[in-house]
């Protein structure tokens, strides 16, 4: 039982982590069942404190599922293409639960939580200082590969009387494949 769990213990979470960096490995994917089997049995006689426990160690498991999904799907998901990803390995996961496991990572800066301004929020893995573009035909996207624009937080304090300490830069177009469909239009 989780309750029980000495210090020297793997937690769920922590064997889940270590059961997907290892089936990570190779090129040929892998399928990951994780139970909390024994929330089952401590609520039939009647644990409480063991039932909550369990459930809170599962809690952390499915977090550590959508992190490892964020990390290793770069396309900026929405909560309903997470949930419909870790579905696979949690069948008994509701969208709620993906909901309020982002909302909870984006909180403690363990993940972004990208607003569009148009359509579901999206989520990125990568935490790294770094740019995003959004495309306005399709939706997608893109991580923008360019050197650091801060300077323009220097710009900004010119004549401002507060203090500028940072900055959020989004670039708006249209992606590699809506530029081609446009290009192939006009022409």
């Amino acid at each position: 039982y989780a309750i029980d769990r000495g210090k020297e213990d793997l937690t769920l979470a922590q064997m889940t982590a270590g059961a997907i960096g290892y089936l990570n490995r190779g090129d040929e994917g892998f399928f990951l069942m994780v139970e909390g089997g024994l929330i089952d049995y401590a609520c039939h006689v009647n644990d409480a404190a063991t039932a909550f426990r369990e459930t809170v160690d599962f809690a952390d498991a499915i977090r550590e599922a959508i992190q490892f999904y964020l990390a290793t799907h770069s396309n900026h998901p929405t909560a309903e293409t997470v949930y419909l990803g870790i579905k696979e390995e949690f069948p008994n996961v509701s969208l709620g639960t993906v909901y309020r496991n982002l909302a909870l990572l984006a909180e403690n800066g363990e993940i972004l939580k990208i607003s569009t301004g148009v359509g579901p929020d999206r989520f990125d893995g990568c935490i790294d200082p770094h740019y995003h573009f959004f495309c306005t035909e399709c939706g997608a996207v893109y991580d923008l590969k360019m050197e650091s624009i801060d300077h323009i937080n220097v710009i900004a304090n010119h004549n401002f009387d507060g203090i500028v300490e940072g900055n959020i830069t989004h670039f708006f177009g249209k992606c590699p494949e809506c530029a081609k469909k446009f290009n192939s239009k006009s022409s």
